[in-house]
């Protein structure tokens, strides 16, 4: 949830300064790498700012689902080497069957199968919170 305020607000601020720094766009004397940046920041912003703006109805209206059942955990590393947790939920889901977080948000969890309690926004990947139990009726594992 905070990468996703952290998200948001940075986009906005970096659309609107973006916008600020437009009304110089035409200046004579300004280079074409100066422009050619300003019309980045401004593409990447306002992408970046519709990504995270979809999702803001549904965290306001506080639209929350629970997902339970059986689950595979696999960790995987990014590409700039954050280590992340997939969740994945075969049985349940047949388009979208997983779920991908930080594993510093739930640094004791490991690979395995297990049963699983997602809460999450509806329609998204922000989760609320994650619980892991050894089986349906098991015994709930710490992992935080």
């Amino acid at each position: 949830m905070n990468d996703y305020i952290i998200a948001l607000v940075g986009s906005s601020l970096l659309l609107l300064i973006s916008i600020y720094y437009f009304r110089d766009f035409f200046e004579e004397g300004k280079s074409f790498k100066g422009k050619l940046g300003l019309i980045f920041a401004i593409l990447f912003s306002s992408g970046l700012f519709i990504y995270s703006i979809l999702d803001a109805p549904k965290i306001l209206l506080n639209q929350k689902e629970i997902i339970e059942g059986e689950c595979e955990i696999k960790e995987n590393t990014g590409y700039s080497g954050i280590r992340y947790i997939s969740i994945y939920f075969y049985e349940i889901y047949e388009d979208n069957n997983y779920f991908t977080f930080p594993i510093k948000k739930y640094p004791l969890i490991h690979e395995g199968d297990f049963y699983c309690e997602l809460e999450h926004y509806r329609d998204t990947d922000i989760e609320i919170s994650l619980n892991l139990f050894t089986s349906q009726n098991g015994k709930e594992l710490k992992i935080k």
